[in-house]
């Protein structure tokens, strides 16, 4: 992930009928900066709807900071056993992420700590203030509520639980839904 979002990997865009640079006059150039900082952001609505951010859903405009927004759903999920703004229709979700300060419930039907609770809460929350936003994965790192994780040998550690897995399409160790 670390890679994925290096600014070397940035997106970088190049318009088929551009001129060369020689080219340009000064007003030419004042335009093409503001549309280079335009293209810092996308403006495409894609993603599952349960876990999108709500600039995602508006169009108005997302930096990579949606996909913590969609890690603290995913969080969520995790340690509530369900989705933040879950409905059968799809309109719905988009309506109940949209309104998230209204419609985000963060009362647990089981005892979570008050670290898991607010790294929740400082995920799933307004880009202006959504860990994550402006020191990247560091700043997550850094949340209290991993403490204890030894990130430089994370790789390294055997995990806590290793399911057993005897053929390709083996679904013996997921709950069964009836």
């Amino acid at each position: 992930m670390k890679n994925y979002y290096a600014p070397e990997n940035e997106h970088q865009r190049v318009d088929s009928f551009s001129l060369p640079p020689e080219a340009i006059d000064k007003s030419a150039k004042v335009l093409n900066v503001r549309q280079q900082t335009r293209r810092k952001f996308a403006h495409s609505l894609v993603g599952t709807s349960n876990y999108m951010a709500p600039e995602v859903i508006q169009k108005s405009g997302h930096t990579k900071s949606c996909d913590w927004w969609s890690m603290g759903v995913i969080l969520y999920e995790m340690v509530f056993g369900r989705v933040p703004f879950y409905s059968e229709n799809p309109a719905e979700i988009q309506h109940r992420i949209l309104n998230w300060r209204h419609t985000l419930d963060l009362s647990p039907g089981v005892p979570l700590s008050r670290e898991c609770l607010i790294i929740c809460q400082q995920l799933i929350c307004g880009v202006e203030n959504r860990l994550g936003s402006k020191g990247g994965a560091s700043q997550i790192k850094m949340h209290p509520w991993f403490n204890g994780i030894d990130w430089q040998n994370l790789r390294k550690s055997r995990a806590e639980f290793i399911p057993m897995v005897t053929h390709d399409e083996d679904t013996s160790n997921f709950d069964t839904i009836q």
